[in-house]
């Protein structure tokens, strides 16, 4: 991993109390989970139970809803605030926009970097936070309450949709929104441990469904994240090439060591790859399933394992066996 801060402790991701309301219907209802640092997690549960939203709040795309102890606390700093000494001559200082280290950027007459928007765009597009900003994000604690969300280091995100610009080179698209001078061998080197090495030059059209989601692990990968999401990222490929993304997944996973949350409706996927299984129903975590099982599982091991997680989705084991 690379050598930044992830405020060391003994979790790559802590949630307490987390609630989130769409339209006045509450899909989180008080969400507590802990993911401990190396830990590969799944999460499963019904269409509109919440996992996506749950994914979404860890990767900082989104924000929880304010609970009521978060406001009085808020109205007490008001309070103290506005009983504060004042400086009758505070100074006040502008920060000087630069350009430093900018893919491709250069300096227009206000001295701005004129990319930075484009580039922007392009990072909105795809899905991707600026490498570094995960961390950067994080809300620095000002009391002692502990945040509803507590993410201390780098984030990466895989989707179902690959989200490639069509327009970006495969090896643009990986480093994209990677800010640093060895940007491209990075890029290569990990598209090489995906499988895609001599892809750097092709175009995302010509890629199977298969590779264009190798290259979204590569893209997340390649920004060392201490947390790897994967929304549903092997739903779309047919039979065979799931079976060989959860090889490479495992392999990536070993080697890096990231905590994982995949969130997925497949049983016998979230099985397989999973140290702990996840059930999220009525807007909470239902129910916990440690895997105790040496990789690689065989399903006939994990038979009694299913038949209880199946129970806790509300489906017959023998209606999908």
């Amino acid at each position: 991993m690379a050598d930044h801060d992830t405020r060391v402790s003994a979790y790559a991701a802590r949630l307490s109390g987390v609630r989130k309301t769409f339209g006045g219907r509450q899909v989180l209802a008080g969400i507590d989970l802990t993911i401990a640092r190396g830990e590969f997690v799944a999460l499963l549960g019904r269409s509109g139970s919440g996992k996506s939203t749950l994914l979404r709040l860890l990767a900082g795309l989104d924000t929880p809803d304010e609970h009521p102890s978060d406001s009085a606390r808020a109205n007490d700093s008001a309070r103290a605030n506005d009983s504060a000494p004042t400086s009758a001559s505070a100074p006040t200082t502008t920060a000087e926009p630069t350009g430093a280290g900018v893919e491709g950027g250069q300096p227009d007459g206000s001295g701005t970097v004129a990319s930075d928007a484009a580039d922007e765009r392009e990072r909105s597009t795809a899905g991707v936070e600026d490498a570094g900003d995960a961390a950067d994000r994080q809300p620095v604690a000002t009391t002692t309450a502990r945040p509803p969300v507590d993410v201390p280091g780098r984030v990466s995100v895989a989707f179902q949709d690959p989200r490639l610009l069509p327009w970006r080179r495969v090896g643009h698209n990986v480093r994209l929104g990677l800010r640093r001078p060895d940007a491209d061998e990075v890029a290569e080197r990990t598209l090489a441990e995906v499988g895609l090495a001599g892809h750097r030059d092709a175009w995302p059209l010509t890629l199977s469904g298969g590779e264009a989601q190798r290259v979204s692990l590569a893209r997340a990968l390649v920004r060392e994240p201490d947390l790897l999401l994967l929304d549903e990222p092997f739903g779309a490929l047919d039979a065979l090439t799931r079976l060989a993304m959860h090889r490479l997944v495992l392999e990536l996973w070993r080697r890096h060591e990231p905590a994982v949350l995949l969130v997925t409706h497949d049983v016998d996927e979230a099985l397989t790859l999973a140290d702990r299984v996840l059930v999220l129903a009525d807007g909470r975590i239902a129910a916990e399933h440690p895997v105790p099982l040496a990789r690689p599982r065989r399903r006939a091991d994990l038979a009694e394992l299913r038949a209880r997680v199946l129970d806790h989705l509300g489906v017959s084991a023998h209606a999908v066996a």
